[in-house]
């Protein structure tokens, strides 16, 4: 059975076109009511999309552009790395039937969330064997001549024009050791939200290793560790972060734990593996659970994942085992 999807509506894109203004919270509930209206089309998306794969799982934001000048509707979806591309469009093409109410005048730039939990494994044997892929290390971006520029780089990608006198600094490596000359995790402002990016300084200059941007992102603590994980060479950089999702518009939140290990390739350039999930906390009035991964370091080198506590989705207990760590 498909799990019921969680929605909201979440908050302004911002102005970025010359006639768009921050409607008013009776305008923004107006259209929240239209989307829940239409629950039954996200539902048969999601729906068609589980019978296809029992274990997939998404997250779709749904931006709207509502122009009351020109009496127009326009809609595109996307969605996170997780669930694939054709429940977006499903969506979208639903929403280009819904009746959104326009504003008097001008345009209001909103967005819907739509959200499908992973399904929950219970306590009963797994359908899908785990797999034990390898955990790469791709080489970041740079070399750099300075964090200055290396900030300067990594803003010129993104849509926030005050970029650079909005970022933030995560954490940093207090006692660097060589060949690392300075480690600090970057808050990179985007316009639909922050990406943490991992800077990292070496001889050659500084790297970026960065991540895709994440969504209504607040950042609840960032560690960096320093430890000889894989025997031989440069030690390696170990990257936690813990962040909190709020959905807005529905009492639900959603925390989520990554971890990542940066390392130095043969070349001497350093990389970062793929965050990786290891503790989800979802809280709703008619949904809750949480679960917790356990990572452990063998002797031989390896990334371990272990069962903690609570009920694992199919994607985490998959991911259970060892994962041998790659750089290059």
């Amino acid at each position: 059975m498909c799990s019921a999807p969680i929605f909201a509506v979440a908050s302004v894109l911002g102005a970025s076109h010359a006639h768009a203004s921050p409607p008013d919270d009776s305008y923004r509930e107006a259209v929240a009511a239209e989307v829940r209206r239409h629950r039954a089309d996200v539902e048969q998306c999601f729906t068609t999309a589980r019978r296809r794969d029992p274990r997939v799982s998404a997250r779709v934001v749904l931006e709207l552009e509502l122009d009351g000048d020109r009496k127009r509707r326009l809609v595109m979806a996307r969605t996170s790395s997780v669930g694939p591309l054709e429940i977006a469009s499903c969506i979208a093409q639903r929403a280009d039937a819904w009746a959104l109410p326009l504003p008097a005048r001008g345009v209001a730039l909103l967005e819907a969330q739509f959200v499908l939990p992973s399904p929950v494994l219970e306590d009963r044997p797994m359908e899908v064997p785990p797999v034990h892929p390898d955990l790469v290390g791709t080489t970041c971006l740079g070399p750099s001549g300075s964090e200055a520029e290396l900030v300067q780089r990594a803003c010129s990608v993104t849509s926030d024009r005050d970029c650079r006198a909005h970022v933030t600094t995560l954490a940093k490596l207090r006692t660097p050791r060589a060949p690392y000359r300075a480690v600090e995790v970057l808050g990179i402002p985007h316009i639909d939200g922050v990406s943490p990016v991992v800077a990292i300084s070496v001889p050659s200059g500084w790297y970026a290793c960065t991540t895709q941007p994440v969504v209504d992102f607040a950042e609840k603590g960032t560690r960096i560790g320093l430890a000889d994980v894989v025997r031989g060479g440069a030690p390696e950089l170990t990257i936690e972060i813990a962040t909190l999702h709020q959905l807005v518009d529905l009492p639900a939140r959603v925390e989520r734990t990554t971890i990542r290990v940066c390392g130095l390739a043969p070349n001497g350039h350093p990389g970062c593996t793929p965050p990786h999930l290891t503790a989800e906390t979802f809280a709703a009035p008619d949904a809750d659970r949480s679960w917790t991964l356990v990572v452990r370091y063998t002797p031989d080198g390896e990334f371990e994942l272990a069962r903690g506590l609570g009920p694992l989705d199919v994607g985490a207990a998959r991911e259970l085992g060892k994962h041998k760590l790659v750089f290059r």
